[in-house]
């Protein structure tokens, strides 16, 4: 039987075709998502970063890009996808995970099989967060790697898992977790193994959804809001009367 190479061929070229542009395709609406906050085919966009995630990264560097955009795209999209869920989970039943790199270089804390033990020391962000995050009911570690998050996830079985960490490790464990509970992330601001720097109130306000002061912070927004459109309405109104 003779072997149909030219038809081989051609298929194997398709199929190359159809995967570049299908990466394409998701880093555009990636992109539509970080810049207009606007979510086209989430689910699409994320099956294509898990599925082809070093590819993509491959053709955004080929166009000039920072390969950190894969991870951004995948940890937006999460956020939003999982931020109801998230709210609605048991709050006593989440988890809170940091990364040791937040930690100052002089921490007395040590590590043990379920990460570095917080001494509340005062030296770096993590012991507020920590103190305020437990009195809300989580359950909070600081890690050195992700193996650790999954013995975490394992132990605890999280109704609800925040994170904070690097692009790649953030968005690994995101995927990872999800199919666990409901996930939310911060990525870090500054990477690196050494001294890297967290937004303290982007964290917050990710530890504080679905709690009591969220509700009421959310309703003080919404009453500005209709005090601005009100406001706008009564100018116009002024406005059409002279």
């Amino acid at each position: 039987m003779q072997i149909p190479y030219a038809f081989i061929g051609k298929l194997l070229i398709f199929s190359l075709v159809f995967l570049f542009v299908t990466a394409a395709i998701s880093l555009l609406l990636g992109f539509i998502l970080l810049r207009k906050g606007v979510m086209i085919l989430p689910r699409f966009v994320l099956y294509v970063i898990d599925s082809l995630y070093f590819l993509l990264k491959k053709l955004i560097r080929l166009v000039g890009l920072s390969e950190r955009y894969v991870d951004e795209i995948g940890i937006e999209i999460r956020n939003r996808t999982y931020e109801k869920a998230f709210r609605q989970s048991a709050i006593d039943g989440r988890i809170l995970v940091f990364p040791q790199c937040l930690r100052n270089p002089t921490c007395p804390a040590l590590l043990t099989q379920y990460g570095v033990q917080c001494k509340m020391c005062g030296q770096c962000v993590i012991g507020n967060l920590k103190k305020r995050a437990e009195a809300e009911g989580y359950k909070v570690y600081i890690v050195p790697g992700g193996s650790f998050v999954k013995r975490i996830a394992k132990k605890d079985r999280p109704t609800g898992a925040l994170g904070v960490a690097c692009g790649y490790e953030l968005n690994y464990s995101m995927m990872e977790l999800s199919a666990l509970c409901p996930v939310q992330g911060v990525p870090l601001l500054k990477d690196g193994c050494y001294c890297t720097k967290v937004d303290e109130e982007l964290v917050l306000d990710k530890i504080l959804l679905g709690t009591q002061e969220s509700c009421h912070l959310e309703g003080e927004e919404n009453e500005e809001e209709k005090e601005r459109e009100r406001g706008k309405k009564g100018g116009g109104e002024e406005e059409k009367e002279s």
